[in-house]
């Protein structure tokens, strides 16, 4: 099991790699300011999300238009709807469609999605009661990816990669929604997240 989760970690490392690089290649003009490693709530599969400001900007625009056109009265901002969709991969453009090369970065997802399966396969082989091995199982699925994301930091300041890239592992719909932003701490400094988590203006 102990080799399983190292060898996600090197899976997620090369996820991060691949497609950032990828992505800076066929989108030169974008500046990226978050990717993310998304997993379902019980940390068993796993795909990547990435934005730019570019792409937030016109998201947000899209989104504030529907918004005023189905509530005439909202007083929503064009600022307000950027800080609301900036922390939300689901809110993201870029994934592997955009790729104009993903067979790579393909790749490697599925290296790390079977890494996943053998994972919790052996999990729910083992003797452990199921509510301890399942806790367990998540939470080092959760820092082996995390991990990953750090390997990938250390490479990269290395080679002078920007470094102001927020860097996530992202659980969707969290029971806790605390747990993503303290995932977030793990692999990003407070200055890297200064300004991205959406905090509600005071009234």
């Amino acid at each position: 099991m102990r080799s399983n989760f190292a060898r996600l970690a090197n899976a997620s490392q090369a996820i991060v790699s691949t497609a950032l690089k990828q992505l800076q290649q066929d989108l030169p003009g974008e500046r990226f300011y978050g990717f993310a490693l998304c997993v379902d709530a019980d940390a068993t599969s796993c795909y990547w999300s990435a934005n730019s400001e570019e792409s937030l900007i016109r998201y947000a625009e899209a989104w504030k238009a529907k918004t005023v056109e189905r509530f005439p009265d909202s007083s929503v901002t064009l600022d307000q709807a950027i800080g609301l969709h900036r922390d939300d991969p689901s809110a993201w453009t870029y994934d592997i469609e955009y790729l104009s090369d993903a067979e790579a970065t393909t790749q490697s997802q599925r290296q790390l999605n079977g890494i996943f399966g053998e994972i919790w396969t052996a999990a729910e082989n083992s003797w452990l009661p199921n509510i301890w091995r399942t806790t367990s199982t998540r939470k080092k699925c959760l820092r082996a990816l995390s991990s990953g994301i750090n390997q990938y930091r250390a490479i990269s300041k290395q080679d002078s990669t920007d470094q102001s890239i927020v860097l996530l592992v992202w659980i969707n719909d969290p029971d806790d929604p605390a747990e993503n932003q303290m995932l977030a701490r793990l692999t990003n400094s407070e200055s890297q997240l200064a300004g991205f988590f959406y905090e509600p203006e005071a009234e």
